[in-house]
């Protein structure tokens, strides 16, 4: 029997509107969710509560897996992409440039995990 695998990011937030690192704030957007309960066998999500309140919009209750957290942005958490490209021009530069390079102090990109299933 075949499988499918569904991989959602998590909904709008009032963070990810704006374009900002680190905590992705509260959903945005409620009346655009459609329910999938009926058509999923299993939810799995990330720590964050913005991730599990997705799942649970969506009609899931979801089994947390905290090695898919969300990157540690540290320093410049909070922060527009703007704000960093002004108050760190070069370390954004580092950051986009070098996967190794966490300017901000945090997680570099090659440290974030994906799971595998």
């Amino acid at each position: 029997m075949a499988q499918r695998l569904l991989v959602v990011a998590h909904a709008p937030t009032s963070t990810t509107k704006a374009s900002a690192f680190g905590d992705p704030g509260d959903l945005i957007r409620w009346e655009e969710f459609r329910r999938l309960s009926e058509r999923i066998a299993s939810w799995v999500s990330g720590p964050e509560k913005v991730c599990q309140a997705t799942a649970l919009r969506l009609g899931g209750s979801a089994e947390v897996i905290h090695d898919l957290h969300e990157c540690d942005f540290a320093a410049w958490r909070g922060k527009t992409l703007a704000e960093v490209a002004s108050q760190d021009p070069s370390g954004l530069d580092a950051w986009l440039h070098d996967p190794h390079d966490a300017p901000h102090g945090g997680t570099h990109r090659t440290a974030v995990r994906v799971w595998r299933c």
